[in-house]
């Protein structure tokens, strides 16, 4: 359980890091004790890290991918999905191009969250299938 308080740490760090950097960062943990997924976007680039489990971190970029960040709204409505305490979190945050502020965590029920007509979600959940995270 220490390792992976230290694993979410560097998580953290790391998507601090990125939002400070680029003004967007995004973070999918796997459960509690599965790896951890950080990505931001960037001059038309992916730049992903996976922190696995024993905490070794690995990178890797994807050219020619749009940032939608910028253009997007930062609207968003509650959720209506079953809670999971002790499963996936997704942590989104962006800043728009008119400067608006999109933070939320969210520890729902994936698949739940997949269904629902979130631009923000809808536009993750594709990030995430580009770079083979879920």
């Amino acid at each position: 359980m220490k390792s992976e308080n230290k694993n979410y740490e560097k998580s953290e760090k790391l998507f601090d890091s990125y939002f400070n950097e680029n003004r967007n960062a995004f973070l999918y943990s796997v459960g509690t004790i599965g790896p951890k997924y950080v990505w931001t976007y960037d001059d038309q680039k992916i730049t992903l890290t996976t922190i696995d489990i024993s905490g070794k971190k690995k990178e890797k970029q994807l050219d020619n991918i749009q940032d939608w960040t910028g253009k997007s709204k930062t609207t968003f409505n509650e959720i209506d999905c079953p809670m999971v305490l002790d499963g996936d979190v997704l942590k989104i945050k962006f800043k728009n191009n008119k400067g608006d502020l999109f933070d939320q965590s969210l520890i729902y029920e994936f698949e739940c969250l997949e269904s629902k007509n979130q631009e923000v979600i809808k536009n993750t959940i594709t990030g995430m299938k580009i770079l083979k995270i879920k």
